[in-house]
């Protein structure tokens, strides 16, 4: 059994008493090790861990490690595998959304890893996690970054926690109450309650940042400006403001908003990409993300005819090969490793690699954070650069401006958190409040 480091070991005492816990810890910082420990302490023989299918090679490391038992819970739509004690049951969230009758097994106690997967209350999988876990004793939470557009985050997550949070029993009520529709996420919290959300933030979980932990490496961040050709400027103008391309029509925002994102990573996004790999970065490991296959697919061929060794991650890589990728790119086999953000953000370790660059982004701000921390280790001190590739004028521009925003408000909790979580944790809280 390994030995916890000191901060896992408040994270363990923090909730030493409670059935429920809230492990918000920023990546790398051990929240898989500490949720198995508090679980083990909790009494709890049978355990279902959800995690997306990315993480579950974290999780066979970590309990491998810890020499405990797991297994992979087999769902079918008429016949469910029964519940094996002293085993840790590892599923994909997806599958209790398709199958919520999982949920109705003996299980001792459940763990939500990346629990702002059940942020958005209309969702079907926010509603079966949080209509159908009263009679499971134990529950946690697992995020490194709990509310990544805003503080309105947080209620589905504590609701699944105790039913209910700052006295609303559900999302609406919670947002009539401590919100208002302003700003441009369409709605910010009332005078005062920010500050009231975070109190009662800090009370219920234990949030910790690696700068608090005193772990982990400085990130240096450089925006590489990638102009757009003006022919290419009138064909994106074109798109905007006729929702045409190609002779293809739509009437959907978000369909323009992709083919405005396809265009804006072009021949002269993969011009500074490549200068940047054979001159600054030559030699060293490189992790690149991406929004879109086609991009990587493009990047791919151009790496692989300028000699420079690559591989890929993307959606239609299997869970068996990306982990083998991910085990050869740690130990040098080859330079670069292409990444699609969706398939890659979650349990990865890219430690190898010094330098992220972003290629291009998604308007989600907890693919940005999760991907940015895939090159982080603990035992790791030298500083890691993160390079935005970003075309002027375009949806990059806009969408890097809003992942600012949304990292400031999201950032909050775990900022304000940190401090008053370790105190609690060693027991001093009545010294605080003095």
């Amino acid at each position: 059994m390994r030995k916890l480091m000191t901060h896992q070991k408040d994270a363990v005492r923090f909730f030493k008493e409670e059935d429920r816990a809230a492990f918000f810890m920023e990546m790398r910082l051990g929240k898989t090790l500490t949720s198995i420990r508090w679980a083990r302490r909790r009494d709890a023989e049978t355990i279902l861990v959800l995690t997306p299918i990315a993480a579950f090679p974290g999780w066979e490391r970590d309990l491998t490690l810890d020499e405990e038992s797991y297994c992979y819970f087999r769902s079918k739509k008429d016949r469910l595998e029964g519940v094996r004690k002293g085993h840790f049951h590892i599923l994909n969230p997806e599958a209790v959304r398709a199958n919520p009758d999982i949920l109705s097994q003996k299980w001792d106690a459940i763990i939500l890893d990346e629990s702002p997967l059940i942020k958005n209350p209309k969702s079907k999988i926010s509603k079966v996690m949080t209509n159908n876990v009263e009679h499971i004793r134990c529950r946690a939470l697992l995020s490194g970054w709990p509310s990544p557009d805003s503080l309105l985050d947080l209620f589905q997550q504590y609701k699944f926690l105790y039913g209910n949070f700052m006295g609303a029993k559900n999302y609406w009520q919670f947002r009539k109450r401590y919100f208002e529709t302003s700003g441009p996420w369409g709605w910010s919290p009332r005078k005062g309650s920010r500050e009231l959300i975070k109190e009662e933030s800090d009370r219920l979980a234990f949030c910790l940042t690696r700068k608090q932990a005193g772990i982990g490496s400085k990130k240096i961040y450089e925006t590489r400006h990638t102009p757009l050709p003006p022919k290419l400027m009138k064909e994106y103008n074109a798109i905007a403001r006729d929702y045409e391309r190609d002779g293809e029509e739509t009437k959907y925002a978000v369909v323009v908003n992709n083919w405005l994102g396809q265009l804006a990573g072009s021949d002269h996004k993969d011009s500074e990409l490549m200068n940047l790999l054979t001159g600054e970065l030559k030699n060293e490991q490189v992790v690149i993300w991406f929004r879109f296959r086609d991009e990587i697919r493009r990047i791919k061929n151009r790496l692989r005819s300028a000699g420079i060794p690559c591989n890929d991650i993307t959606g239609s890589t299997r869970v068996a090969r990306r982990r083998t990728k991910a085990t050869a790119f740690g130990r040098g086999r080859f330079r670069v490793l292409l990444c699609q953000l969706q398939t890659s953000r979650f349990g990865a370790d890219f430690s190898a690699a010094d330098t992220a660059i972003y290629y291009s982004c998604s308007y989600s701000s907890q693919d940005r954070i999760q991907s940015m921390d895939r090159i982080i280790h603990p035992r790791k001190t030298s500083p890691v650069l993160i390079v935005d590739l970003v075309t002027p004028g375009t949806v990059d521009q806009d969408i890097r401006e809003a992942l600012v925003d949304k990292e400031a408000e999201g950032g909050l909790t775990m900022r304000k958190s940190a401090v008053l979580s370790l105190v609690r944790a060693k027991g001093l809280e009545r010294c605080l409040r003095k």
